[in-house]
């Protein structure tokens, strides 16, 4: 190998890794968004969900309940592969949640759900923020009451 090529190689591999970052972090948060849909759709109906597999039917594949960079779950490609462990995201506002839904700054604005490998949240209004983790920290802590 020649040391251009080896320059070039030392060059692009990180950008390339990089990119690749960055896409799995946007696909996560278009996946967020479906499932704040869902639940935005699913609360308009007689009872809120219990859980993120009754989510099911207002989401068009399985695939958006696992986030790209999640190593430790695997996609299903059918919806009878899907169970609770299978999602990556933690739903926040669903009732058997073990964590109660997040006020941000005003009480309009609550956490729908969480993806814990990239701090992206869905909050009610429909948006989707990704938080570094010392805003995440910072956010919990202030939802929690932490410091007052």
């Amino acid at each position: 190998m020649s040391a251009t090529a080896l320059v070039v190689l030392i060059t692009f591999v990180p950008a390339i890794r990089r990119a690749k970052a960055y896409e799995e972090r946007r696909h996560c948060v278009e996946n967020l968004k479906q499932l704040a849909l869902a639940l935005t759709l699913s609360a308009n109906a007689d009872s809120p969900p219990m859980t993120i597999l009754q989510l099911t039917n207002s989401v068009h594949d399985p695939k958006v309940f696992v986030c790209p960079s999640d190593k430790s779950r695997q996609t299903v490609s059918i919806w009878e592969g899907l169970t609770a462990k299978s999602s990556s995201y933690s739903c926040e506002a669903c009732m058997l949640s073990p964590v109660k839904p997040m006020p941000i700054d005003d009480a309009q604005n609550h956490v729908m759900f969480r993806c814990p490998i990239h701090n992206n949240v869905a909050m009610m209004d429909g948006s989707v923020h990704m938080l570094s983790r010392e805003s995440m920290t910072n956010f919990v802590q202030r939802s929690a009451g932490v410091g007052k």
